[in-house]
């Protein structure tokens, strides 16, 4: 509905705005900007201002953040807290990685940089949903009906305080989805990729000139409808438009590519998610992308978790290591924080099926770089895995340990669409003590 009466003008330039939104959205946007620009009229755009607090600046030194998301929850007896010589080791046998810190010898390579693991145990949530866990460890909030709370990649790059650093949009979701901008907006939003292909939708059918000349005319009629009722929309509209435009035109959206990279890719090995974790290097390193997620499926190892999981840490033992070593010897894990981590762990019991079914209670987050300590575990899970010994790690701690290492305020107030002030971790939460030394 229009506030104001439509008048023959009116319809006019309406009609030629949804013409030309129409032409240019089909043949300019990339396909992985999409649900973006979709989603943009559900989404709040207003960042909020800071607290007053007493907050301490961060001991972290993060600039750059790589997510490892391991979907569908990763059994931690099979990973990072093994318990080899028990009932509920499922046959897994552990590996020395750095100082007394053992993880699963499913990781022989990266056993090899245990030096630069900070390995949390005895983490613990309430979701056993994939969908609300994943909501939860995406935002470090719980869901919640008609609130939109931001992911960590789009609150990385909302808080950074020396803003975009390239064309190349600066949160990029590898062989996923990503989690969305919420209060903060489409211009915060995942970029969807897959790894080692060429954007597609990335090339306009037209000259540059005659692309400009749309472009002037969208932006007038942008203006026009922002000035009836939609400023908020207009805005989204525009800046989508926008960072199409960038990286249509740059020539760093080469970097999401692999071919003719065959020799510098083999040391990342032959999955798909070591040739996701080549390109996240590349864009963090060279197209200052600050934001990177990187999707790794099949953790729901209901049945044969055995088998399953001696595959699945197979494709992931390889690039993480290398990924690791890389950014070491090019000066750069100091200032890039690689996590790893899934919704939930598994139950340390094997059911009927050989399997593990959905455990909140008690699992494990691998983090490297960043400022954090290496080399050791940080929290503990008792004799059997069951339970966290000692006080539990939960995710708004984690997430106020996260927000330090990014050097973010994690006390900042955010104002909603709606004007609910959200804070940037949950209250009362604190850092993890030990991650950094």
């Amino acid at each position: 509905m229009f506030n104001t009466p439509l008048t023959r003008r009116g319809l006019v330039k309406n009609s030629i705005a949804a013409t030309l939104g129409f032409m240019l959205g089909r043949n300019l946007i990339p396909s992985a900007w999409a649900a973006d620009e979709k989603g943009a009229a559900l989404k709040g755009t207003g960042v909020g201002s800071a607290a007053t607090s007493d907050y301490t600046p961060a001991k972290g030194k993060a600039k750059n953040v790589i997510l490892l998301w391991m979907a569908g929850g990763p059994s931690h007896l099979d990973t990072f807290d093994p318990k080899p010589g028990t009932k509920f080791s499922g046959g897994v046998n552990a590996i020395e990685a750095a100082n007394g810190l053992q993880i699963s010898a499913k990781f022989p390579k990266l056993a090899a940089q245990g030096r630069h693991l900070c390995v949390l145990r005895g983490v613990s949530s309430k979701e056993g949903d994939h969908n609300n866990a994943s909501h939860l460890m995406h935002t470090g909030y719980r869901e919640q009906s008609g609130v939109q709370f931001p992911s960590l990649g789009s609150i990385v790059c909302a808080e950074a305080k020396d803003g975009p650093r390239s064309e190349l949009p600066s949160y990029v979701s590898i062989n996923g989805s990503g989690y969305g901008a919420g209060l903060y907006g489409a211009d915060y939003g995942p970029f969807n990729c897959s790894a080692g292909q060429p954007i597609p939708d990335l090339k306009a059918p037209m000259s540059d000139v005659i692309m400009d000349s749309r472009r002037d005319l969208l932006n007038k009629l942008d203006s026009y409808y922002a000035g009836m009722s939609g400023a908020p929309l207009a805005l989204e509209h525009r800046q989508t438009y926008e960072r199409a435009v960038k990286l249509a035109r740059s020539p760093l959206a080469k970097l999401f590519e692999t071919k003719g990279e065959e020799k510098s890719l083999s040391a990342y090995g032959d999955s798909g998610f070591g040739k996701a974790c080549y390109v996240a290097k590349r864009l963090i390193s060279k197209g200052g992308v600050r934001f990177v997620e990187i999707g790794q499926g099949g953790w729901d190892t209901h049945a044969k978790n055995d088998e399953s999981t001696k595959n699945l840490c197979t494709q992931v033992d390889q690039p993480f290591a290398r990924l690791l070593e890389e950014l070491s010897a090019d000066g750069l894990l100091e200032s890039t924080l690689v996590v790893w981590m899934g919704e939930f762990g598994r139950t340390p019991d094997i059911n009927a099926g050989g399997g593990r079914d959905h455990y909140p209670r008690c699992f494990s987050i691998c983090m490297a770089g960043g400022g954090v300590k290496g080399g050791q575990a940080v929290g503990k899970s008792n004799a059997s895995g069951h339970e966290p010994d000692g006080k539990a790690i939960v995710i708004p701690d984690f997430y106020y340990t996260l927000a330090d290492a990014c050097g973010i305020d994690p006390t900042k107030i955010r104002e909603s669409a709606e004007g609910r002030p959200i804070q940037v971790v949950d209250r009362g939460a604190k850092a993890v003590p030990g991650v950094f030394g």
